[in-house]
């Protein structure tokens, strides 16, 4: 039995195609023979791309294994193992590129062997003088080109007689002779060695070019947040914000940002001295499907030539730090584990991380959000389950290596579903699939307008709310004292603003009336219900109150707040149809959403969606 995160149902049997870290395991299971896991665990590929249930076999969705999308998962793997020793040591965690990951922009120990081997020109020595076997052969030759006969040259000519010149009663004078030609053989085992370190360096020097230019690239659009006139500044700040919290002073960054420059400057030209020696004869003349494994057998020339030795060397090195090559299921499945249990950490995080930027407090349970409403916040099968009023929230992460090639590929999922992935695509509120990596700075953008979102569509439902079967006592007091902040539907009233302190005036009202039960009924729901339109003063973009001044009711379940001290104004607008969409923004936009006032430039600090169709009030 399997648990589908995604669809939220639980499975029989798993499909053909599946992604990895999608489905939790219902009970123990063996994974592929090799491992025994508790129920719980998170399915992931274990590196032979499938997976195997009894005479069923599942394959897992494949990206493709470009040096592009290794360099990117492998940054962004740096990058979650920070974060959750961070998190786990209770220190400052970052949700971007965190500071121990620059030092990737200096030339590593490998590197720096690389180098000197190079400059000393031991490869450059082997190509030109390079080892080699001499290897006879014989071949049948016109007498006058033999110069040094086979052994078996007689009886080859005895048994021959077409190879005879003329035959005389002393012998035979041959015409051709079976001879021994010389031949150089360069296909000796160290050479094969030499050319498949070569191809080796090749793959780690172009990885090692990928990954200094996109952190350079990442450390390169961090610093053009700070410069962009483009940009609402409160984005600026929140991302300027979040990349500083990884770093301990700004010059680290700028220093590493030049230093970067030079370690790819030395990278490239390395790269370029390598396939220089790949395209030199010897290399060449070594077949490229002659593979020697990894681990070499130290030949005598191996182990005291003054040139090959370094290839034996700068061998063992690649493989102790650099081998990415056969890797153990075994391995690779508790590797990958690992890294999809910290990427649901790091989401986790994210969430509660936003709930505050929204601003919630923290208790035990979840959070207390603006306005005095309770957040519920669990986590099970690694789903975080969120909670206010009648709205439910499931955020999945999926930490699926399909989606590192750019493009997610999940299902689907429902309204109350938000699947989250590294994959970098382009945040839409309309959509269920967004991305949260260290190398995506919208990344807790993202996050806090789809929770902003989601808590403003809850908190616009409170104004269709009515407080129905009113007693004519209470009618009256309303209809001659109070008529501001209701409106009567027959024996029905809805509250078309918040109370505030006539909340208590209006207990007051029905002091004589405490035992009546229609009335003290009234005044129960009326401070639920007060309690609730408080929350519409709540800025869905930093959680902090408005005064109720800056409320205004609109005709049609419809309201604005403007002149609020954070500076945003949000509203609900109507349209001739009946349909009604949430608005927020800055302040004094009364169109908030030109067509440069995109996401990528103003982040969580301008929203607006649609709500859910309602018959609309006159």
């Amino acid at each position: 039995m399997w648990f589908d995160r995604i669809t939220g149902r639980k499975i029989a049997n798993l499909p053909e195609a599946i992604e990895s870290s999608r489905y939790v395991a219902m009970g123990p299971i063996s994974i592929n023979g090799h491992t025994l896991v508790d129920s719980g665990t998170l399915l992931v590929e274990d590196g032979t791309g499938e997976f195997r249930e009894g005479q069923a076999a599942s394959l897992f969705l494949q990206s493709g294994h470009s040096d592009d999308v290794l360099v990117e998962k492998d940054i962004i793997n740096k990058a979650l193992l920070a974060f959750e020793d961070a998190v786990v040591n209770g220190s400052q965690a970052s949700f971007l590129i965190p500071e121990v990951l620059l030092n990737r922009l200096d030339l590593q120990p490998f590197d720096t062997f690389v180098k000197a081997v190079i400059d000393k020109g031991h490869f450059q020595e082997i190509v030109r003088s390079p080892n080699m076997e001499m290897i006879y052969q014989e071949h049948l030759l016109p007498i006058g080109r033999v110069k040094k006969f086979s052994a078996s040259a007689g009886r080859h000519l005895a048994a021959h007689s077409e190879c005879w010149q003329k035959r005389s009663f002393t012998g035979v004078m041959p015409r051709s002779l079976l001879a021994l030609e010389s031949e150089d053989e360069y296909n000796i085992y160290e050479n094969r060695v030499f050319a498949r370190l070569l191809d080796h360096l090749d793959r780690y020097l172009q990885r090692r070019c990928r990954e200094v230019a996109r952190i350079e690239e990442a450390v390169t659009e961090a610093v053009s947040f700070e410069a962009s006139e483009d940009l609402y500044f409160g984005l600026t700040h929140s991302v300027c914000q979040l990349w500083g919290e990884g770093f301990k002073g700004g010059e680290v960054v700028t220093d590493k940002t030049e230093q970067g420059l030079g370690t790819l400057q030395v990278l490239r030209s390395l790269l370029r001295e390598v396939r220089v020696l790949r395209s030199s004869k010897l290399y060449n003349t070594i077949p490229k499907s002659d593979d020697i494994g990894f681990q070499i057998r130290m030949t005598n020339t191996l182990s005291h030539d003054q040139h090959y030795r370094h290839v034996a060397r700068l061998w063992h090195r690649w493989l102790e730090c650099c081998n990415d090559g056969r890797v153990d299921p075994r391995d690779e499945f508790q590797s990958n584990s690992h890294f999809a249990e910290a990427y649901c950490t790091y989401v986790e995080e994210l969430v509660k991380r936003s709930l505050v930027e929204l601003g919630g407090e923290v208790t035990m349970d979840g959070f207390t959000m603006p306005g005095g409403r309770t957040l519920t916040l669990s986590n099970k099968y690694n789903v975080i389950k969120l909670e206010l009023e009648s709205g439910k929230l499931d955020i999945v992460p999926v930490y699926d290596a399909v989606t590192f090639g750019g493009m997610s590929t999940v299902v689907d999922s429902p309204q109350d579903i938000i699947v989250i992935t590294p994959a970098l695509v382009d945040f839409h509120l309309g959509e269920t699939n967004q991305t949260a990596s260290p190398l995506y700075f919208y990344t807790l953008e993202a996050m806090v307008s789809r929770l902003s979102s989601w808590l403003s569509l809850i908190t616009a439902s409170i104004i269709s709310d009515q407080l129905t079967k009113l007693p004519n006592s209470v009618i009256s007091v309303i209809k001659n004292d109070y008529s501001e902040y209701f409106t009567l539907l027959g024996s029905n009233a809805v509250l078309r603003k918040p109370l505030g302190e006539s909340l208590s005036a209006i207990h007051g009202e029905f002091k004589g009336a405490a035992k009546d039960a229609s009335v003290s009924r009234f005044l129960r729901l009326l401070d639920i219900y007060s309690s609730r339109m408080d929350a519409l003063l709540a800025c869905p973009l930093c959680g902090k109150m408005a005064n109720g001044h800056a409320f205004h009711p609109r005709d049609g379940m419809a309201f604005e707040l403007s002149g609020a001290d954070c500076g945003h104004n949000w509203r609900i607008d109507k349209t001739k149809d009946a349909r009604r969409f949430f608005v927020t923004g800055p302040a004094g936009d009364d169109q908030p959403l030109l067509p440069d006032r995109t996401f990528r430039n103003y982040g969580r600090f301008n929203y607006r969606f649609a709500l859910p169709f309602e018959s609309v009030r006159k």
